[in-house]
């Protein structure tokens, strides 16, 4: 494992420092576990005036089918922070995990899942950390969320996914056309 940041990268970061490096270490170890023998890439980048953001990626097969429905099984809210992207099988997923779904707005996935779920701008994190606050505050909401995403996921089950990834598609190519 190699890191390399550039000079113009280097911030001061106010944070939890146990916090952030108990993420950092689940993510590189699923990383290594799970990636086999493929490298192990950390990429740090700007991310606005005052952040940076790090990511780390693999080229391994991924976690097994049958742990990942365990995991997000358990979670308690399902954070898709993706901002332009027509794949949403992800969010379906986990609306039939029964775990609600808070996802950076987008105008098709705000068309498709309508009120199901909890949208957040995902350049500003107090944004997406206020949103989890309310569902860890008001259980009512979401309980309310879980339902409506149980609902909304029987409308979209996983054999019909390839349907709703063409619908997509198209949906992308007239807004941009």
């Amino acid at each position: 494992i190699s890191m390399e940041t550039a000079a113009e990268l280097r911030k001061i970061v106010y944070c939890d420092a146990d916090r952030i490096l108990q993420v950092l270490r689940n993510l590189l170890d699923n990383s290594i576990r799970y990636g086999k023998s493929s490298p192990v890439i950390i990429e740090v980048t700007n991310y606005g005036a005052d952040s940076i953001k790090v990511s780390i990626s693999d080229s391994g097969p991924g976690i097994p089918e049958e742990e990942l429905t365990k995991i997000t099984h358990a979670a308690y809210a399902f954070i898709y922070a993706l901002q332009q992207t027509g794949f949403y099988i992800p969010v379906l997923k986990a609306m039939q995990s029964e775990v609600p779904v808070i996802a950076g707005y987008s105008p098709i996935l705000a068309e498709i899942f309508e009120d199901t779920v909890l949208y957040a701008d995902p350049a500003i994190f107090e944004n997406i950390a206020d949103k989890m606050m309310l569902l860890f505050k008001d259980e009512d909401k979401r309980s309310e969320l879980i339902k409506k995403g149980k609902s909304m996921a029987a409308k979209y089950p996983l054999s019909a996914s390839n349907q709703l990834f063409w619908q997509n598609i198209v949906k992308s190519a007239a807004l941009t056309a």
